[in-house]
């Protein structure tokens, strides 16, 4: 057995067709992420907050275990059309619902993200960053208002 990471592989030939064509992308992978989900028939949203909760599952475990982390949200370059939480984690005000997420993200409940946030914050644990561009793990799950609603 292996974890999801396996499947996260940075794509270098991708980096040098990127330079080779003078695109000045980002990042290639992702644009190709994004024009693929328009024939999907799934919203690029979706792929977007899918990525990150394999990011924070990730962080957390890598976290909790000491080790490094292994994934990173290609998709997320793109964040810049979405604001707020995801829509999972916009769910998650909800002490019910929140609850039945924790077991996807590894944890038992609130005040187990604390340290992680506290990570990102303190740079232990490394937050998305492309170009002058970071994001916070914290704005993107809205943690001041989780399990906040019964």
């Amino acid at each position: 057995m292996v974890g999801y990471p396996i499947f996260y592989n940075h794509l270098k030939s991708l980096e040098y067709r990127n330079q080779r064509l003078k695109l000045n992308r980002i990042s290639v992978h992702a644009d190709i992420l994004e024009q693929r989900s328009k024939t999907s028939g799934m919203q690029f949203r979706y792929i977007m907050q899918a990525d990150f909760v394999l990011f924070l599952r990730d962080a957390i475990s890598c976290y909790l275990n000491k080790s490094s982390q292994s994934w990173w949200p290609i998709s997320l370059v793109y964040n810049d059309r979405h604001s707020g939480p995801f829509e999972i984690f916009a769910r998650s005000e909800s002490k019910v619902y929140f609850d039945r997420l924790v077991s996807i993200l590894g944890i038992n409940n609130k005040s187990d993200l604390e340290p992680i946030m506290a990570a990102f914050k303190g740079g232990t644990l490394h937050a998305p960053k492309w170009d002058f561009r970071a994001l916070d793990p914290s704005t993107l799950i809205g943690y001041e208002r989780i399990a906040t609603r019964i």
